[in-house]
Parts: structure tokens; C-alpha cells; sequence
């Protein structure tokens, strides 16, 4: 069986990798490409940067910095914070009935504000003065313990002696008083008057 020939082992070197376009740092919709115009390539270099710093400098938007992940997370909080507050009760459900029922109890039993209220709306009721007719009619009163009344009843001993004791009294201070001293006639005329029963008293009790 004949051998199989072997391979001739070249002395040259293996050929070089293939260059790889260049990856630009910039994405393509940033990037600007400048397209030269039969003018700008008979231009000189002078006048192409005239032409340049003639331009007006547009100032570049500086974007907004973004906010941190902390930041973030403190702002859904306080949101949270402003729903949850916003026209709800601080207290649980079965509170708001009690306070709800305790109110609607407070309106039944609170006699005090409805006598407030009555006062308030129920004008006050004139006191209607007596009539002329009715002060005519009307029999004066009689005066207490006037001398020549009676009781129809004779007093007792110890009765007596108590009236004497008294009237005996009676009679110190009346020696005593300025208007007596004065003029004793006239002291003696008032008191009779006004101690004494008249006869017309007499004639109407009768």
C-alpha cells in the first residue's frame, strides 16, 4: 500500500486579521456630518473660520440632573402620605358611629338647650294689672292686734301677767323716746291712732 505524501509546510506567515472599523464613543443620531460645498473647498482656511466665529453660539441645553434612586423613593412616599390623608378621618370607622350616636343622644336628652330655645321664642307673658273694679271690691285688710278687737276668749292668769310685764316695759321706753319727751299729748293722740279700733271698724265687723 503506498504512503500518503506529506504536506509541504510553507515558511510563510499566516496572514494578519482584518482591521475592524472604528466604534465612534458618540451614538449615530448625535453625530453631525458635514457635507463640503464646491465653495468651501475653493474657500481658504482663513475665510472658513470667519465663517465659523460668525455664527451665533447656540447654548447648549444643559439637561436636568436626574434624581437618585433615594429621591425617588421619598418623593412616592410623601405622595402616599397626602392620599391617605387627604378628606379621611384620623379615627377607624366603628369610632365615627359612637361619636355619630353619641351626638344624636346628646340632642334628645339635653333639656337645658331646649329650655334655652323656649325662652328665646316664646315672648314673655305680660303680668295683666289688676282691674279698678276689682281693687274696690276688694275688703281692706285688717290690722293685727288692734286694742278693742278681741279674741272671744278671756285670757289666762299667766296670760295677764305677761301682758302687764310687757306694757310695763312699754312704758319705760316710751318715757325714754325724744317725741314724748316733746310733746306727750301728741305722742299719746298717734299711738292711739294707730293702736286703737275705730267705730267704723267696729260697725263693719258687726
Amino acid at each position: 500500500m503506498p504512503k500518503e505524501r506529506r504536506k509541504r509546510i510553507s515558511q510563510a506567515h499566516q496572514s494578519s486579521a482584518k482591521i475592524v472599523t472604528r466604534i465612534f464613543a458618540l451614538p449615530e443620531e448625535e453625530t453631525e456630518r458635514l457635507i463640503q460645498n464646491k465653495e468651501c473647498q475653493e474657500a481658504s482656511a482663513n475665510e472658513l473660520f470667519r465663517a465659523a466665529t460668525s455664527q451665533p453660539v447656540v447654548n447648549p441645553v444643559i439637561p436636568a440632573p436626574a434624581q437618585t434612586k433615594k429621591e425617588k423613593k421619598q418623593l412616592k412616599h410623601e405622595l402616599l402620605l397626602q392620599r391617605l390623608t387627604a378628606g379621611t378621618s384620623p379615627y377607624s370607622k366603628s369610632h365615627n358611629r359612637r361619636l355619630k350616636r353619641k351626638a344624636k343622644s346628646n340632642l334628645s336628652t339635653d333639656l337645658a338647650s331646649v329650655e334655652k330655645a323656649l325662652q328665646t321664642v316664646v315672648p314673655k307673658v305680660c303680668v295683666s294689672e289688676p282691674k279698678l273694679d276689682d281693687q274696690a271690691s276688694a275688703k281692706p285688710a285688717k290690722a293685727v292686734g288692734l286694742i278693742g278687737e278681741g279674741k272671744g276668749a278671756t285670757l289666762s292668769k299667766k296670760q295677764r301677767q305677761k301682758a302687764l310685764e310687757l306694757e310695763r316695759l312699754r312704758q319705760t321706753v316710751i318715757a325714754q323716746n325724744p317725741d314724748f319727751k316733746g310733746n306727750p299729748f301728741a305722742a299719746i293722740r298717734t299711738h292711739a291712732q294707730n293702736s286703737l279700733l275705730s267705730h267704723d271698724n267696729v260697725q263693719n265687723t258687726s
